[in-house]
């Protein structure tokens, strides 16, 4: 049973709403903060890996929040990029390797630091400027490496080295053995595929409309550990001679398509973080009095916090779940009996809250949706007021709403038992 003072000032009233609306302010403001930041660190996460298209819209989606002079130059400089790294492959796929050399030395004028542009600059070198020997290129020697960035102790085995493709394209699934945490590919040809895996990767071959062979290699590194995997295929021109009938050779059949990207499908979730940390406002009032008519608590502020879980499903239907703990403590006053005495006491009530709702995501974008839920949940209390102590457990029907933005999530809910209400917003971080 709540109580509390039946008199309220309309100074209080003020102070009270004011209260509710800076909180309420200071949450979306970090909220929306926390977003903008995560735009701008997947930027430059990409920027610095060679990945144009990832950072320019990052950076876009960042500037939309928030202007800077510093990240909108940045901006700029991803979009310069992009169309160049555009011309570069244009050119090499070409054959012309002394344009896309001077694309790719443009990028690395505006990014120094771009790994992709480094090794497709150091593929044009030795196309233009071929070894003595054909079969070998020029690598830095392990005497070279730092020993701080050696670890002896690596050990790498691949299941082939040497790959050989008809004209008309195909795959190879090669297995990777190795006691690296991961491993990477690099200098892979600009006319091959790869999609990695744990233990293997499968490569693609792109068909080779052209009059010649083509004849490429790509490296498996793991820590300091590296092997070269040569590949060559054959041309159009080469490959027709193995066939004596008029008719054009057979198809081979068509490589499997990679997985299916978490979040295709119609309204399925794209976002793939289902359990937060959360932390909120919430009021509770009772519309029973207390043991004197003088008085009444009409309601309970309070603050919450807990683990919020929402595990998604297909076509945007999930579960909203979790474990909160609820904290409310209220001053009031009274006379006694006698008309004289002033009586001062404190209602303080902790509740342990465990909500379990079906919840409908309308999902607009991987980074944006809306979600509405209700179901029921148990509530397991405990009251102080005047020394007396009292304990018992509710059930509420509950119903609500909210936004998510990539991992912040504001969650606005009411629930109802038969004479208790209760009303909640809260900010969570979901991981």
């Amino acid at each position: 049973m709540l109580l509390s003072i039946s008199k309220i000032s309309p100074s209080n009233n003020i102070y009270g709403m004011k209260k509710k609306y800076l909180i309420t302010f200071l949450i979306l403001f970090f909220g929306f903060s926390a977003y903008a930041q995560d735009y701008l660190r997947t930027a430059d996460n990409c920027y610095a890996q060679g990945d144009y298209g990832c950072a320019s819209k990052n950076y876009y989606l960042y500037l939309s929040k928030t202007e800077n002079k510093t990240i909108r130059e940045k901006y700029i400089n991803s979009q310069k990029c992009e169309e160049l790294l555009m011309l570069a492959e244009e050119s090499f796929e070409k054959g012309d390797y002394r344009d896309a050399k001077r694309h790719y030395e443009a990028i690395l004028r505006i990014n120094s630091g771009d790994p992709n542009a480094k090794r497709e600059l150091e593929k044009c070198n030795n196309f233009l400027n071929p070894p003595s020997s054909s079969n070998t290129r020029t690598t830095p020697s392990a005497s070279t490496t730092p020993s701080a960035t050696r670890t002896p102790s690596t050990t790498l085995t691949v299941g082939t080295q040497n790959l050989t493709f008809g004209s008309s394209g195909g795959n190879e699934k090669i297995t990777v053995t190795t006691n690296a945490a991961t491993y990477d590919i690099i200098s892979l040809p600009s006319w091959c595929k790869v999609y990695r895996y744990s233990g293997y990767f499968t490569i693609y071959c792109d068909r080779n409309r052209g009059n010649s062979a083509r004849n490429d290699w790509f490296k498996v590194v793991a820590g300091d550990k590296e092997i070269r995997i040569n590949v060559s295929q054959s041309s159009t021109q080469s490959s027709s001679r193995v066939y004596t009938s008029p008719q054009s050779p057979p198809k081979p059949p068509k490589p499997p398509k990679p997985p299916k990207p978490p979040g295709k499908g119609f309204n399925n979730p794209k976002a793939h973080h289902p359990v937060g940390l959360s932390v909120g406002y919430v009021v509770q009032s009772d519309d029973e009095y207390g043991y004197a008519d003088d008085y009444l608590i009409e309601s309970l502020e309070g603050i919450q916090a807990g683990l919020r879980i929402e595990p998604l499903f297909k076509y945007g239907f999930g579960l909203n779940m979790g474990v909160f703990y609820e904290y409310y403590s209220r001053s009031y006053s009274y006379f006694a009996s006698n008309g004289r005495d002033l009586i001062e006491n404190r209602v303080i009530l902790h509740e342990i809250n465990v909500p379990l709702h079906l919840e409908y995501r309308l999902n607009f974008h991987k980074d944006f949706n809306l979600f509405f839920y209700g179901g029921v949940s148990m509530n397991l209390s405990s009251e102080s007021m005047e020394d007396i102590f009292s304990s018992e457990t509710k059930f509420y029907r509950d119903f609500g709403g909210g936004l998510r933005m990539d991992r912040v999530q504001i969650n606005i809910g009411t629930s109802a038992e038969d004479t208790r209400k209760k009303t909640m917003i809260s900010l969570s971080y979901m991981f």
